[in-house]
Protein backbone atom coordinates (compact mmCIF):
# COMPACT_ATOMS: atom_id res chain seq x y z
CA UNK A 1 0.00 0.00 0.00
CA UNK A 2 1.49 3.49 -0.75
CA UNK A 3 2.37 5.84 1.55
CA UNK A 4 -0.41 8.36 0.69
CA UNK A 5 -3.37 5.08 0.67
CA UNK A 6 -1.81 4.41 4.20
CA UNK A 7 -2.18 8.06 5.15
CA UNK A 8 -5.88 8.39 3.66
CA UNK A 9 -6.61 5.39 5.38
CA UNK A 10 -5.52 7.04 8.75
CA UNK A 11 -7.64 9.99 8.28
CA UNK A 12 -10.53 7.77 7.65
CA UNK A 13 -10.49 5.67 10.74
CA UNK A 14 -10.09 8.81 12.61
CA UNK A 15 -13.03 10.49 11.03
CA UNK A 16 -14.96 7.54 12.01
CA UNK A 17 -14.03 7.56 15.56
CA UNK A 18 -14.31 10.90 16.04
CA UNK A 19 -17.60 11.24 13.87
CA UNK A 20 -19.02 8.34 16.19
CA UNK A 21 -18.03 10.44 19.35
CA UNK A 22 -19.16 13.77 18.39
CA UNK A 23 -21.37 13.39 15.32
CA UNK A 24 -19.23 16.12 13.57
CA UNK A 25 -16.89 15.36 10.64
CA UNK A 26 -13.44 15.52 10.96
CA UNK A 27 -12.51 14.93 8.08
CA UNK A 28 -14.71 15.05 4.68
CA UNK A 29 -13.78 14.07 0.69
CA UNK A 30 -12.64 17.52 0.17
CA UNK A 31 -10.09 16.99 2.89
CA UNK A 32 -9.79 13.43 1.82
CA UNK A 33 -9.03 14.78 -2.18
CA UNK A 34 -6.84 17.31 -0.69
CA UNK A 35 -4.55 14.34 0.75
CA UNK A 36 -4.53 12.59 -2.64
CA UNK A 37 -3.05 15.56 -4.26
CA UNK A 38 -0.06 15.79 -2.49
CA UNK A 39 3.03 13.96 -3.66
CA UNK A 40 3.72 9.89 -2.21
CA UNK A 41 7.15 11.92 -0.90
CA UNK A 42 5.14 14.37 1.13
CA UNK A 43 2.71 11.39 2.64
CA UNK A 44 5.70 9.39 3.34
CA UNK A 45 7.43 11.98 5.46
CA UNK A 46 3.80 13.27 7.34
CA UNK A 47 3.37 8.97 7.95
CA UNK A 48 6.79 8.28 9.11
CA UNK A 49 6.72 11.42 11.26
CA UNK A 50 3.64 9.99 13.18
CA UNK A 51 4.98 6.76 13.14
CA UNK A 52 8.14 8.10 15.02
CA UNK A 53 5.62 9.94 17.24
CA UNK A 54 3.81 6.73 18.33
CA UNK A 55 6.88 5.12 19.01
CA UNK A 56 9.00 8.18 21.18
CA UNK A 57 8.69 7.69 24.59
CA UNK A 58 7.47 10.66 25.56
CA UNK A 59 3.58 12.57 24.45
CA UNK A 60 5.70 15.50 23.75
CA UNK A 61 7.48 15.60 20.06
CA UNK A 62 9.45 18.35 18.55
CA UNK A 63 7.47 20.40 20.90
CA UNK A 64 4.26 19.38 19.52
CA UNK A 65 0.78 18.61 20.92
CA UNK A 66 -0.72 14.99 20.33
CA UNK A 67 -3.40 17.03 18.45
CA UNK A 68 -0.23 18.46 15.98
CA UNK A 69 1.20 15.00 15.53
CA UNK A 70 -1.55 13.10 14.32
CA UNK A 71 -2.88 15.97 12.23
CA UNK A 72 -1.64 15.36 8.85
CA UNK A 73 -2.32 18.79 7.57
CA UNK A 74 -0.16 20.13 11.15
CA UNK A 75 2.59 17.92 10.31
CA UNK A 76 2.22 19.47 6.56
CA UNK A 77 2.86 22.94 7.01
CA UNK A 78 4.74 23.61 10.12
CA UNK A 79 7.03 20.48 10.33
CA UNK A 80 7.50 20.01 6.68
CA UNK A 81 6.59 23.38 5.25
CA UNK A 82 8.15 25.29 7.93
CA UNK A 83 5.55 27.50 8.19
CA UNK A 84 3.16 28.22 10.89
CA UNK A 85 0.39 30.71 9.79
CA UNK A 86 -2.41 28.51 10.42
CA UNK A 87 -4.28 30.64 7.68
CA UNK A 88 -2.40 29.09 5.03
CA UNK A 89 -3.36 25.38 5.71
CA UNK A 90 -5.82 24.08 3.02
CA UNK A 91 -7.90 22.13 5.96
CA UNK A 92 -8.25 25.40 7.83
CA UNK A 93 -9.22 27.16 4.45
CA UNK A 94 -11.82 24.20 4.38
CA UNK A 95 -12.85 23.54 7.37
CA UNK A 96 -12.17 26.62 9.50
CA UNK A 97 -8.65 27.66 11.27
CA UNK A 98 -8.29 25.63 14.16
CA UNK A 99 -7.74 27.89 16.61
CA UNK A 100 -10.79 30.42 15.50
CA UNK A 101 -14.17 30.16 16.66
CA UNK A 102 -16.56 27.90 14.96
CA UNK A 103 -14.27 25.72 13.36
CA UNK A 104 -14.28 22.18 13.55
CA UNK A 105 -11.54 21.65 15.60
CA UNK A 106 -13.01 24.08 17.75
CA UNK A 107 -16.39 21.93 17.47
CA UNK A 108 -14.45 18.93 18.62
CA UNK A 109 -12.64 19.79 21.46
CA UNK A 110 -15.80 20.71 23.28
CA UNK A 111 -17.39 17.50 22.47
CA UNK A 112 -14.68 15.92 23.84
CA UNK A 113 -14.19 14.27 20.44
CA UNK A 114 -10.53 13.60 21.00
CA UNK A 115 -10.45 12.09 24.25
CA UNK A 116 -10.42 8.20 23.17
CA UNK A 117 -7.90 8.84 20.63
CA UNK A 118 -4.76 8.15 23.15
CA UNK A 119 -0.83 7.30 21.81
CA UNK A 120 -2.55 4.00 22.51
CA UNK A 121 -5.09 4.24 20.25
CA UNK A 122 -3.19 5.63 17.62
CA UNK A 123 -0.63 3.27 17.49
CA UNK A 124 -3.65 0.25 17.10
CA UNK A 125 -4.79 2.17 13.91
CA UNK A 126 -1.19 2.59 12.79
CA UNK A 127 -1.10 -1.49 12.76
CA UNK A 128 -4.55 -2.22 11.52
CA UNK A 129 -3.16 0.12 8.25
CA UNK A 130 0.00 -2.20 8.25
CA UNK A 131 -1.77 -5.43 8.00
Amino acid sequence: MTYKKKLIQFVKIKNLIITTISYVTYADEGDIDDIKSWSEKVCKEIYEFMIEYFNHNSDDYFGYSIYIVTCPWCIYYRHIKHNKDCNRCSYGKRNGICNSSGSIYKRLLCAEAFSSLTKDKYKKIMDVIEK
